[in-house]
């Protein structure tokens, strides 16, 4: 079976004992048909109550991989997570769910609400109402003919 390896992504952050997430040489691999692809390769961290990480990466080095592991969306091929001292990495799917319904801290692969870009003023804002259109002379319509007219203006000296 032939193997794709990613590049090694390995983060620590320094933490002490009883970190709130503490991950350990996890790898993890995806068997598709006669290849294996080694998505995450030693990863080892550990991440205190309070304490903020940022997981970087080039497009296909494990990030969202990783979070699934991290969010219990996922379990890792080998190694250890341990989410406030409970091995998650053994539990069944029943038994993550359960984890994830509870600790409803649990990271998403998505930015909050306060953080996605906005794709119009009404999107943004709910309760706004679009503005109005204008009514300058150039973009009124002629009642008589219902075609546009212009306006010209002559700047004083």
């Amino acid at each position: 079976m032939a193997t794709i390896s990613q590049p090694a992504v390995v983060t620590a952050i320094s933490g002490e004992q009883g970190a709130l997430i503490q991950i350990e040489d996890v790898h993890k691999y995806y068997d598709l048909g006669e290849t294996r692809v080694h998505a995450l390769r030693g990863v080892t961290l550990q991440i205190g109550r309070g304490e903020f990480a940022a997981i970087m990466g080039a497009s296909g080095s494990g990030k969202s991989t990783f979070m699934n592991i991290v969010g219990c969306l996922d379990k890792p091929s080998t190694g250890r997570y341990l989410l406030e001292g409970i091995e998650v990495s053994r539990l069944t799917k029943n038994e993550l769910a359960a984890i994830r319904n509870r600790k409803s801290s649990l990271p998403k692969n998505s930015p909050p609400p306060s953080m996605k870009p906005a794709t119009s003023a009404s999107a943004s804002h709910p309760t706004r109402t679009p503005p109005k259109a204008s009514k300058t002379p150039s973009a009124q319509a002629s009642p008589a003919s219902n075609t546009p007219r212009s306006s010209t203006t002559k700047a004083s000296p």
